[in-house]
């Protein structure tokens, strides 16, 4: 679980690194007014997604096993974090909803080594999907 929990802090700070190191290449297309922050809005978007894609080779690196059941696991997980954080598009004025958006792989990935893990009782393996389906539709119902 500690592995996977790495795999939810290198996502995105690889992605931040990104955006950070991008600019240092092509310093010619910095704005004028936003000077390079443009390129953490255009990371934005495909940003998550392209880090839900490298999860499992990340996961099976760090010998989380089975990698591609917890990375499609996580995915949804992950939705649901996103969904609670963005509601209402507060995450626009929230550093907590950012922080939670950026770092939400911390509990996401961890909590889908345990509901992937067949050792544990079936309890332990629904309580994080429950847990996560309330909050996906906690997300939905505080955004309208």
């Amino acid at each position: 679980m500690v592995l996977a929990g790495a795999v939810g802090i290198i996502l995105p700070a690889a992605l931040l690194g990104w955006v950070f190191v991008w600019p240092r290449f092509f310093p010619e297309r910095c704005g004028e007014y936003t000077g390079c922050l443009g390129y953490l809005f255009a990371a934005w978007d495909p940003g998550p997604w392209v880090a839900v894609a490298a999860a499992w080779p990340l996961l099976y690196a760090l010998r989380v096993r089975p990698a591609w059941i917890v990375a499609a696991i996580a995915t949804p997980y992950l939705m649901a974090i996103w969904q609670y954080a963005t509601a209402k598009d507060m995450w626009l004025f929230s550093l907590e909803s950012l922080i939670l958006v950026v770092f939400g792989g911390v509990i996401a990935y961890p909590s889908a080594v345990l509901t992937a893990t067949t050792r544990m009782p079936w309890i332990w393996r629904a309580l994080p999907a429950a847990f996560f389906a309330g909050l996906f539709v906690l997300g939905i119902v505080s955004s309208e």
